[in-house]
């Protein structure tokens, strides 16, 4: 199928896929053009080809790592463009916590930014929690998202590593 057309029907994507592609209609997004993703794109800087509020879930695992600091908050906020509401954003990130064999890789890869990112990092970008004064940081209000973890899902149970954030717009 051609990709064009796969993204715009698409209501599932797979960022940062690397090789754990995902069959479609789910749309496979990398920046390593090698691994045969759907899409070739820099989380960092780039757009993502969808329309706004089209997608109802999205696979992002491993990949917050792997993004630089102005990166980071550029991938947030095309996440939240691109995501309905009540989305979810399925997250997983390395931890030290975490005993499993990709979690202990990328803590020792050397092109990771961020090893710090816990899913408490995540409540920051809540605009419910900024308002009430429970985050450290408002970036919810300052980069106007509105995301919350859904800490009753996790998509590992036992793992403080693996969880999903709710989009929330209104």
């Amino acid at each position: 199928m051609n990709p064009i057309n796969l993204a715009e029907n698409a209501t599932i994507a797979n960022i940062g896929c690397g090789t754990a592609l995902h069959e479609h209609p789910c749309v496979n997004i990398d920046l390593d053009w090698s691994v045969r993703p759907d899409f070739v794109i820099n989380l960092n800087k780039d757009r993502l080809p969808f329309k706004d509020n089209q997608l109802e879930k999205v696979y992002a695992q491993y990949i917050f790592e792997y993004l630089t600091h102005d990166g980071f908050f550029h991938c947030m906020r095309e996440l939240y463009r691109v995501c309905k509401n009540d989305a979810s954003i399925v997250v997983s990130l390395a931890s030290c916590e975490d005993r499993s064999r990709s979690s202990r890789d990328i803590l020792h890869d050397p092109a990771v930014y961020r090893t710090n990112l816990t899913m408490k990092s995540f409540n920051n970008f809540s605009k419910k929690l900024n308002n009430l004064g429970d985050t450290v940081s408002n970036l919810g209000l300052f980069y106007n998202v509105d995301f919350e973890v859904d800490v009753q899902k996790l998509v590992i149970p036992g793992y403080a590593s693996s969880f999903y954030l709710r989009v929330v717009k209104k």
